[in-house]
């Protein structure tokens, strides 16, 4: 996996893979509500929980397309 781009290129009309600076990966897209890149994880704990905010410091840095698998880039 060597094809990361800077975030700020990132397509914001599907699910891609986001890395952090921790070198962390997830799979996420682009919420326009909150205008930020958001993994599922972060999904998931924000859908629970409303109330709850998102760390400041854990935002991805890069962006890569996802493999072709079957189901994996499609967007609800």
């Amino acid at each position: 996996m060597n094809n990361w781009q800077p975030i700020e290129t990132a397509p914001k009309n599907r699910r891609i893979l986001l890395r952090y600076e921790d070198q962390s990966i997830y799979i996420g897209k682009y919420h326009r509500e909150h205008d930020l890149f958001l993994n599922d994880v972060q999904e998931i704990i924000m859908m629970m929980d409303r109330k709850k905010s998102l760390p400041v410091n854990y935002f991805p840095v890069a962006w890569m397309e996802l493999p072709e698998f079957d189901g994996v880039r499609e967007n609800p």
